[in-house]
């Protein structure tokens, strides 16, 4: 009887610590809201009211709901998975990712890697006019990405069913949905099941879609970053982009060097920063892979 009831007081501490958890995560995202310095009040407002509706899904999915689409801002997105909308939703507009100030009402956005549109709907709720390349090579991510466009009856935005890498032509992809890889570095690493599936996909250059300047290139290809820049360097089409973000993918052998990435940047005369996921050296020796965030901008 005592021990049923110690079991009872150890639950509902650890009920309250979760409590206590969630609690101050939404009292942060609150701040973080009322603190973006691009929106006026009126646009905090319909956003925390977004995300008040998007935190009522997060509680109730899997509960009682089945969640596969989201109205938020003035767009409504589809989905497959409630808990990756979540987390992507957290990544590119609560934390701003993938921000950038631009002078030009329409700048010209490459996307590579783009899933099922989100970080499209982002350039779209900054720059409205911005004319967008976004390469998504999975299927199954492409037909959702396709319809999300539709739906929101976005303008100027292409989409390239390919990936991008070192040459042109056909590639096995490992992977699904979020973390969908040509890198068979990062398959050998990744310790998730889904990276045994595969399906051969077309891929590029990303240099032949360079033809002019480029306000803002996103890059989030899973471990192929590389290959990507160093194509870039070698066709010399580096000096034709004012800012790179991407997410750097440190893979555990000789693949996707990073001090390969940051000598073609700096070649290219661009300045480089860096924030990692990373907050204590004891979680990166845990892992046989880790991301940053890598941020080139134009001298």
């Amino acid at each position: 009887m005592f021990r049923n009831i110690g079991n009872l007081e150890t639950f509902k501490n650890l009920l309250n610590k979760h409590m206590f958890i969630k609690i101050k995560e939404i009292h942060s995202d609150i701040k973080n809201i009322f603190s973006k310095k691009y929106l006026l009040f009126s646009q905090k407002l319909i956003f925390f009211y977004s995300y008040v509706l998007i935190i009522f899904n997060r509680f109730f999915d899997g509960r009682f709901l089945n969640v596969k689409k989201q109205r938020f801002l003035s767009f409504v997105i589809e989905f497959d998975d409630f808990s990756d909308f979540y987390w992507t939703f957290r990544e590119i507009f609560l934390e701003d990712n993938y921000y950038f100030d631009s002078e030009k009402e329409s700048p010209c956005i490459i996307d590579c890697g783009g899933n099922i549109g989100m970080s499209v709907l982002y350039f779209k709720y900054l720059y409205p006019g911005a004319h967008i390349k976004v390469f998504e090579a999975l299927p199954e991510n492409a037909e959702i990405l396709q319809r999300n466009i539709t739906n929101n009856n976005l303008v100027d935005v292409e989409i390239i069913t390919k990936a991008v890498g070192a040459e042109e032509g056909e590639i096995e992809m490992f992977g699904d949905k979020r973390a969908a890889t040509i890198s068979k570095g990062m398959t050998d690493t990744h310790d998730k099941s889904n990276m045994k599936k595969s399906i051969k996909v077309c891929v590029v250059k990303l240099s032949s879609y360079i033809t002019k300047e480029v306000d803002f290139l996103k890059i989030d290809i899973e471990g192929a970053e590389g290959q990507v820049i160093e194509e870039l360097s070698e066709s010399n089409v580096l000096q034709k982009i004012r800012r790179i973000t991407m997410e750097y993918h440190s893979i555990s052998g000789e693949t996707n060097l990073l001090s390969g990435i940051v000598s073609s940047l700096e070649k290219a005369k661009f300045k480089i920063s860096f924030v990692s996921d990373v907050s204590r050296v004891i979680d990166l020796n845990a892992r046989s892979f880790s991301h940053i965030m890598l941020v080139a901008l134009k001298k």
